[in-house]
């Protein structure tokens, strides 16, 4: 279980207006003297995911914890528009959480679907943007993201995208359930917003999301050239190929450390917080 900080930090909430006008949710925590870590939720989930880790003793000692919501979930703006989830779009969103919070060169950790946010960082604004990438179960790219995923998720996918209510509150909590080796070992309020959160993304926002354009050229290129990347992932992890995602990391990360969390699933930072964070230390005390 976490440890909870002994000095309690306010949580300080911004709604920041990204380049094109649209909203972005956003939270800090913590000393902002001190180097900054920025999280980033997975697909058609919310913030809320990283509760925990806002209040862990041993990150809020050593970082200044940020988060925030990309477009088209959760409080953040949902536009409708094809060009609004291109990919200097969602840079420009990263910008906008930056400047709002004055952080200079955060490591940025997108956990699952969200690890892709990397490619358009680097794409639009280079690799000085940021002194490191982490993929919490994370990939590098939505290019053939299929490839990814398991049968499972998938199947989730597919059934999120169904305009049937009641199969979409199905698929929800499969999908939900399906982050976790043991979900009844998760609080039932952390599953309850989960699955509530899927439900505040609008289907478009869904669609638009999933089938966005990248190039990941220039975050290979920036990777054979020194760019740091943590790769964390639970043992049992049913969303994600982690064996073919690994593979692909091998392949253009220079400087990659890889962590295998065992007996965990698709959410090591839930499911294993302690060994989770001793692991982002370990690097993020490397690259800071």
């Amino acid at each position: 279980m976490f440890k909870l900080a002994k000095r309690s930090y306010p949580i300080t909430a911004k709604l920041l207006t990204s380049s094109d006008g649209t909203k972005i949710y956003a939270e800090a925590t913590g000393d902002p003297s001190k180097p900054s870590i920025i999280f980033v939720p997975g697909f058609a989930l919310s913030a809320v995911v990283f509760d925990g880790l806002f209040h862990n003793e041993r990150l809020l000692e050593k970082y200044y914890l940020v988060l925030y919501e990309p477009r088209g979930h959760a409080r953040s703006g949902q536009p409708e528009a094809e060009e609004a989830y291109a990919s200097q779009r969602y840079a420009d969103d990263f910008l906008a959480v930056v400047r709002g919070f004055n952080l200079h060169k955060p490591i940025w950790a997108g956990w699952s679907a969200s690890g892709a946010i990397s490619t358009d960082i680097i794409t639009a604004l280079g690799p000085d943007a940021v002194s490191a990438f982490v993929y919490i179960s994370g990939v590098p790219t939505m290019v053939g993201s299929e490839a990814f995923r398991t049968d499972f998720l998938n199947s989730c996918v597919g059934g999120l995208l169904t305009p049937d209510a009641v199969g979409q509150a199905q698929a929800a909590m499969t999908f939900v359930n399906g982050c976790f080796e043991k979900p009844d070992a998760v609080p039932y309020l952390m599953r309850v917003a989960m699955v509530g959160s899927t439900f505040t993304q609008t289907p478009t926002a869904r669609l638009r999301g999933l089938m966005r354009q990248q190039d990941p050229s220039a975050l290979y290129r920036a990777s054979a050239g020194g760019l740091p990347l943590l790769f964390v992932y639970g043992q049992k992890d049913g969303a994600v190929k982690t064996d073919v995602i690994g593979k692909v990391l091998r392949q253009h990360f220079k400087r990659l450390l890889v962590r295998e969390i065992p007996g965990v699933g698709h959410t090591p930072f839930i499911e294993a917080p302690d060994a989770f964070v001793a692991h982002l230390i370990e690097f993020a005390d490397q690259v800071c």
